[in-house]
């Protein structure tokens, strides 16, 4: 009986595996790109797996957690750590708004993160609320069938955060 069930829990964990869809190849392209050019701390996305994703190059923008200076060598000079999306296919940022959108004088490994996650960007982002934050921004997804896709951390302490994140939005 013992064997029976062994081969049934095998036969399982190998037709089972085959049902799991790999990641279109856009996905690892974009991660190397992001992990070679360091744009951002943080870099995610979300991509809807059917036949116009999987023909993709590469992912058309990233939701980036990014130091930043704006305005620089002008008497408006900010610094901090910024939410934005950057464009790979460009290598281009969205403008930030500061007040929204970046911790001021602040880095992100010096606690910049912990308070830009808990800041409402000046867009919606996508949720359909208003009061959204930077971490409900970084974790949205547009349907329910829509999959993460995690780029590049600069630090474990970035990827962890989104990790956990992402389990405890997908839980829900």
């Amino acid at each position: 009986m013992k064997r029976k069930s062994l081969v049934a829990t095998a036969l399982i964990l190998l037709f089972g595996a085959s049902i799991v869809q790999a990641e279109p190849k856009f996905i690892e392209k974009t991660r190397d790109f992001m992990k070679k050019k360091k744009a951002c701390v943080l870099a995610v996305g979300v991509y809807i797996d059917n036949p116009e994703s999987n023909a993709l190059d590469s992912a058309p923008f990233v939701k980036c957690i990014a130091d930043m200076t704006l305005y620089a060598g002008t008497i408006n000079e900010k610094s901090g750590c910024s939410f934005t999306t950057y464009y790979p296919g460009t290598d281009q940022y969205k403008k930030v708004k500061p007040k929204f959108e970046m911790a001021i004088g602040k880095p992100c490994d010096q606690g910049g993160f912990e308070i830009l996650l808990k800041m409402m960007p000046d867009a919606i982002c996508g949720s359909k609320t208003a009061t959204a934050t930077v971490a409900d921004c970084l974790v949205y997804r547009p349907t329910a069938d829509a999959r993460y896709a995690f780029y590049y951390a600069e630090s474990s302490k970035y990827e962890d955060w989104f990790k956990a994140a992402t389990e405890k939005k997908v839980g829900k």
